[in-house]
């Protein structure tokens, strides 16, 4: 199967409206924002950095913050159930990498670059895309996890202390406070897991500025 992707500017369509849309040689060279360079993509509106470790550095132009360790993994020893965790011995290790960073698209509309790395007794790959115009940025984590007894989780830091969470919920979304208590459940048989769960999103500010994950389908933040 060959799978080849293509990137183009598309033309205004109205609501509801089709445009038939005609391959031809260029005329010129296309015209775009995105510039990829030795695991870095750049638009008008954001810098992206892969790092050795696997993580994200986002600096966002327009305000000046910058973002660091992002989707960083940590793995961590579980001595729970399927449903449950139940933190066992040992420390929180995060993931050092190091990592093998490629270029897969480079501009000028659409930038990729990907890592690979092992940790924790799992493979890991991630896709970044940066596409011309927008203020976001895409990500694929994929992961072969072999590893046993460990919860592995995707570390996003905000870098500044926020009091709630804004997550996705069925019917519309839900604020709670940023930190979930350690309580024990009622009847005491077990404490209560330190995390919620969302729909599509989770989002958290403070200090004027606030990061937000955007995922398909249900999980836990």
């Amino acid at each position: 199967v060959d799978v080849v992707r293509v990137a183009f500017l598309a033309p205004p369509v109205v609501g509801l409206g089709l445009a038939v849309l005609t391959p031809v040689p260029p005329g010129a060279d296309p015209v775009g924002t995105v510039t990829v360079r030795q695991g870095r993509l750049r638009n008008e509106w954001i810098d992206v950095t892969l790092e050795r470790t696997g993580a994200i550095t986002l600096h966002d132009r327009r305000t000046g913050a910058v973002y660091r360790h992002l989707l960083r993994i940590e793995s961590e020893p579980d001595h729970g159930d399927t449903y449950t965790f139940e933190p066992g011995d040992g420390a929180v290790e995060p993931s050092r990498g190091p990592a093998a960073i490629r270029t897969l698209a480079r501009g000028p509309l659409a930038g990729i670059i990907e890592a690979r790395w092992d940790f924790a007794g799992a493979a890991f790959r991630l896709r970044v895309a940066l596409h011309a115009g927008e203020r976001f940025i895409r990500c694929t984590l994929d992961l072969d996890n072999s590893g046993r007894n460990r919860r592995l989780r995707a570390r996003v830091p905000l870098d500044a202390r926020s009091e709630t969470a804004v997550a996705g919920a069925p019917f519309g979304q839900e604020r709670r406070a940023a930190r979930p208590s350690d309580d024990a459940a009622p009847g005491g048989t077990e404490r209560r897991g330190r995390t919620d769960p969302a729909h599509r999103f989770v989002a958290a500010a403070a200090a004027g500025h606030g990061l937000a994950v955007l995922a398909p389908g249900l999980f836990e933040y």
